[in-house]
């Protein structure tokens, strides 16, 4: 189906694939003598690799933070949900709210930011990242609490 001539053409190419364009095309006449000299001097094998070696240039803006965020908020609900227990087995009326207290005074330790209203906006971001991991956070406590139990039954079958 024809594109219009508004909407262009989505590029697929994998980004360490070289694109179907000839060096003609993209070297002016300056850098195709600057390249002559390399291959005399060097080699046409030691230059190659020596391509293959420089990276791509970086793309615009802000670098990406890969999983990173994704771990945090899975460490984050991890952390409160284990919070939350102590302080229901303390007997707290409020465990969650007591658990995201206690996160409060480890994240954020200093003073400066500490003003009135903080902790509420604080706890609307946290809840956000929690609230997308905490499913698979729970699942992954549960996962940890099996194995601990069964190599806990383990040594008591040893004995």
């Amino acid at each position: 189906m024809p594109r219009s001539p508004k909407c262009p053409q989505i590029k697929t190419a994998v980004r360490n694939e070289p694109e179907a364009v000839t060096a003609e095309q993209e070297m002016t006449p300056h850098d195709r003598k600057e390249l002559a000299r390399f291959v005399r001097r060097y080699g046409r094998h030691i230059v190659l690799e020596a391509a293959r070696m420089i990276p791509e240039p970086r793309r615009r803006g802000r670098p990406s933070r890969g999983d990173e965020p994704y771990e945090e908020a899975i460490n984050i609900a991890e952390c409160l949900f284990v919070w939350a227990e102590e302080h229901r087995e303390e007997g707290s009326t409020k465990p969650i709210e007591d658990a995201l207290r206690d996160l409060y005074d480890v994240l954020v330790c200093d003073k400066k930011q500490r003003q009135p209203g903080h902790f509420e906006k604080w706890c609307r971001t946290i809840k956000r990242k929690r609230s997308r991991v905490r499913q698979e956070a729970e699942a992954g406590l549960a996962r940890a609490k099996a194995i601990a139990e069964f190599v806990a039954k383990l040594k008591q079958d040893a004995n």
